[in-house]
């Protein structure tokens, strides 16, 4: 490139002419499109940093939660397959000594040691096999008498704390759940009535139904008339007479 003035060679860089001392035209356009082109340049680059930074932040989260998707799907599974094969292996065992948990369930049962019948039952988890399905309406009824005398004897040993009138409330209500599943079983396992209800379990059923009947006259502050009754009545009347005469023991 040359000077326009007088010839002399000129480069894009020198501002001013070597020979005749002219402003370089070309060096001036050149500079204010350089200064231009690095502006735009610079700006298109933070562009560019701020979008990748936004994917790759994007990228990274979606990668987590992934990750902990996969996690918690692998630990499902996982806890699932050792819950099968924990009580397949406990049904195994059960299996294997049926004869005897069957065995030691009819003693308890014989000696009307009702609470200790079910403890065993559930202490062996004989719940889960298919084989010890006749018990579980005489398990049930069982647990729920033995939580019925629990109750009573815990009002009579704390008096004061029972007897506040929130605790006693509670206690009734409670009661009264635990009542619902002695009294009526044929509700409770309809669904399995021909298995559990026989005529065989429904007389060990009556017979911890006669217990129940006798731990409400004597911890209970029942008459004998009110507690022959109350199998009949409905739960908030059942929750008004046990009210009364719970306060009556006071």
């Amino acid at each position: 490139m040359k000077c326009p003035y007088c010839g002399s060679p000129l480069g894009l860089e020198d501002e001013f002419c070597s020979f005749c001392g002219q402003r370089n035209q070309f060096a001036k356009k050149h500079q204010a499109d350089m200064k231009h082109f690095k502006k735009e340049f610079s700006k298109t680059q933070q562009q560019v940093y701020v979008k990748t930074h936004r994917f790759a932040t994007l990228t990274t989260s979606l990668i987590i939660l992934f990750v902990l998707i996969i996690l918690n799907i692998a630990g499902f599974i996982f806890f699932s397959s050792s819950w099968h094969i924990g009580s397949s292996m406990i049904k195994n065992d059960i299996s294997k000594h049926a004869d005897e948990h069957r065995e030691t369930l009819e003693h308890l049962i014989q000696i009307g040691d009702y609470p200790g019948m079910s403890s065993y039952f559930d202490t062996n988890s004989l719940f889960l096999s298919d084989e010890f399905d006749e018990y579980r309406a005489v398990v049930s009824v069982a647990d729920n008498y033995y939580s019925v005398f629990r109750r009573l004897a815990e009002t009579q040993e704390f008096r004061e704390y029972w007897f506040d009138a929130e605790n006693l409330t509670f206690t009734v209500q409670n009661l009264t759940d635990h009542l619902d599943y002695i009294y009526n079983p044929k509700q409770h396992y309809e669904y399995m009535k021909e298995i559990c209800l026989t005529e065989e379990k429904m007389a060990i059923i009556e017979k911890i139904q006669e217990q129940t009947t006798a731990i409400l006259i004597a911890y209970g502050g029942l008459t004998p008339e009110e507690a022959k009754e109350l199998p009949e009545l409905s739960a908030s009347r059942q929750q008004e007479l046990l009210e009364r005469s719970l306060s009556n023991l006071q």
